[in-house]
């Protein structure tokens, strides 16, 4: 029978990172032990690090993964997850609209976890998609993205169980308590899908106290384990693909990153 050692990857004062499927792993961490699992999932786009699915697998690969992060989540504990509404995916036959916002959406509220907010991701700089359809046509234009979606929930309870320090200034609270937050895009990271560090540390700092036990179930090239450690909060990341696992820990070895508290 397989523990977690088996899949440690690295480890030192602040992060923890293992290296496999998170749906093999979770089921061996300890439940009820993490505060605020912050994380931006496969889509379903077939990136490099993807397989293409339909709907319906998709969403069977999305359910029992739910369940196990509710299954580790405090009673308090809070989820904030980064998902697109919807991407245009090209397959070697034909073109498709899929929505990932919303089947995200369903399996929260279908695994139990309680909805708390709608968080749009204004990204400024996306640069977005090029194509415009039918161009000054109403034949079949194009929408081109420029926003993502933060699904907020939680697990029983919204107020926390426990106290602890607060770190968020007075600017940083006023900005991010509406519903639409302006943040760049990162473009520099040696993966397909870089998650901005601001989206994670912005979660960290408006739903956690100091200390906390964050968790990243697809950690990706480790920016929420980053985000975490300067912080001051403890940070599991679980990351399929070792190239990605490397640069994680590259990265946390190296990188200092002051958050902007007036950003």
């Amino acid at each position: 029978m397989s523990n977690l050692k088996d899949y440690l990857f690295y480890q030192d004062d602040w992060a923890t990172i293992y290296c496999g499927d998170c749906l093999e792993i979770m089921p061996l961490m300890e439940p009820e032990s993490v505060d605020l699992v912050v994380t931006s999932p496969p889509y379903n786009a077939g990136k490099e690090y993807e397989i293409a699915i339909t709907d319906l697998e998709y969403k069977d690969w999305i359910s029992p993964r739910l369940r196990e992060i509710k299954r580790l989540l405090r009673v308090s504990g809070r989820i904030a997850i980064n998902v697109v509404f919807n991407i245009n995916r090209i397959t070697d036959d034909h073109k498709e609209v899929l929505f990932p916002y919303l089947q995200w959406l369903n399996e929260i509220v279908g695994c139990g976890l309680k909805l708390k907010e709608d968080i749009i991701w204004d990204q400024l700089n996306s640069g977005c998609e090029t194509a415009w359809g039918s161009w000054k046509s109403p034949s079949a234009p194009h929408i081109r993205h420029m926003t993502e979606r933060i699904i907020v929930a939680y697990k029983e309870m919204w107020p926390l169980t426990s106290e602890g320090i607060s770190d968020i200034s007075e600017t940083e609270f006023m900005r991010y308590t509406i519903d639409k937050w302006r943040i760049s895009t990162e473009h520099d990271r040696k993966h397909p899908a870089p998650f901005p560090i601001d989206i994670p540390s912005v979660c960290i700092k408006l739903f956690t106290f100091q200390n906390a036990n964050i968790l990243d179930p697809f950690l990706g090239s480790g920016t929420t384990c980053v985000a975490a450690k300067n912080l001051n909060r403890k940070s599991i990341g679980i990351e399929i693909n070792p190239k990605y696992c490397e640069i994680a820990v590259k990265r946390l070895r190296q990188e200092v990153f002051d958050f902007r508290k007036d950003n």
